[in-house]
């Protein structure tokens, strides 16, 4: 049998647009792209490519370019009236999606200076050079910006460029980002782009909290050191990032800074001395100086569920001996496991001993 495989690049075969932004990229980067003509009208490997190094996606700066050129082609007297039409529709749209993305920002186009190639936009402070924006602005507007553009100048005259397939690789494209935008920026994307594919990395609770489980894939090494890819078998809306942070997606033992973890562990010791009548004076008074110090953290001072004080008790006593001087602020695999069975087989023993109670004669 004979076998045919057809020579040349992939990405040019399929035809398809996929751009690749690393976590190194502004729209002030020194050294970009600096001519006025478009870039080549169907995808590239060049594309993808500030994937592959670690310098300063200098890419960037031809968004730049782009729009000096978009706006000397919407005012050119050698552009052909219905053209500059087209150009000025364009110009518009890319600061309204501009706008759109960068959420709570006021961000409309001011002047242009085709000598200085300086880009003035209007913000609530006035007028200022684009690169006077903040770095979380800039950074957003410069990948997105870019992306605008490839789609512009690969996509079919027939259909509308924003709404064309492709796939976009971004690494942390959290980065920079005040926490209201983390929020909303997968739905934004998903809004401008509804066609394109996202593959992006992240380390923030924000993003994560607003996908599928089938959309999120966490790696991690196992003991051995080889990475393994698991997705989460929990909802992740609604969690909120507390709870994401101390779910298996991050690992974290708990949301709060390290010290008062730690205070809250040994209250929950000293708690269980208490609830077992073993505790000392110096250790009550200890006690009482962590229920103070904790007050404004400590949402488990008044506990309405007659089991939690059995429980709290039973977890402490039945850990202790396993227990570290410091716990872990990331538990392992095993650890968290662990601890899950444990609190698993305590919850069942509580319950039946509840259940039995109730059961029971004195219990009527």
């Amino acid at each position: 049998m004979d076998i045919e495989s057809p020579s040349g690049i992939p990405i040019d075969r399929i035809d398809l647009l996929a751009v690749g932004f690393s976590a190194l990229r502004t729209l002030g980067a020194p050294g970009g792209d600096s001519s006025k003509a478009a870039r080549p009208a169907r995808p590239t490997p060049a594309d993808l490519e500030a994937l592959t190094g670690t310098r300063v996606d200098t890419r960037i700066a031809a968004v730049k370019q782009w729009i000096i050129r978009l706006d000397h082609l919407r005012s050119s007297e050698s552009v052909a009236q219905a053209e500059r039409q087209r150009y000025e529709a364009l110009y518009a749209r890319v600061f309204q999606m501009f706008a759109k993305v960068a959420a709570g920002v006021t961000l409309e186009p001011g002047d242009i200076d085709p000598k200085t190639e300086e880009i003035t936009v209007t913000t609530r402070d006035g007028r200022i050079p684009l690169e006077a924006l903040s770095q979380g602005t800039l950074s957003l507007i410069a990948w997105v910006g870019s992306l605008m553009q490839r789609l512009f100048e690969t996509a079919s005259a027939t259909v509308d460029p924003m709404t064309s397939p492709a796939i976009v690789l971004v690494d942390e494209i959290d980065a920079h980002m005040h926490p209201a935008w983390q929020q909303m920026l997968i739905n934004r994307l998903s809004d401008i782009f509804p066609n394109v594919q996202f593959l992006a990395t992240s380390h923030s609770p924000l993003l994560v909290g607003s996908l599928e489980p089938s959309q999120v894939y966490r790696f991690e090494r196992n003991a051995k050191g080889a990475v393994e890819v698991s997705t989460p078998s929990y909802r992740l809306k609604g969690l909120g990032a507390a709870g994401l942070l101390t779910s298996g997606l991050f690992g974290l033992a708990s949301q709060l800074d390290v010290e008062t973890a730690a205070d809250l562990d040994r209250k929950r010791q000293l708690t269980s001395k208490v609830l077992n009548r073993t505790i000392t004076a110096a250790e009550h008074d200890e006690l009482q100086n962590l229920q103070a110090r904790l007050d404004t953290v400590d949402f488990t001072t008044v506990v309405r569920d007659p089991l939690y004080n059995e429980f709290v008790r039973a977890m402490v006593d039945t850990g202790s001996a396993q227990r570290a001087a410091v716990p872990p602020a990331i538990p392992t695999p095993a650890e968290r496991k662990q601890t899950a069975e444990l609190a698993q087989e305590i919850a069942r023993e509580i319950r039946a001993k509840s259940i039995g109670s109730k059961d029971s004669p004195a219990a009527g």
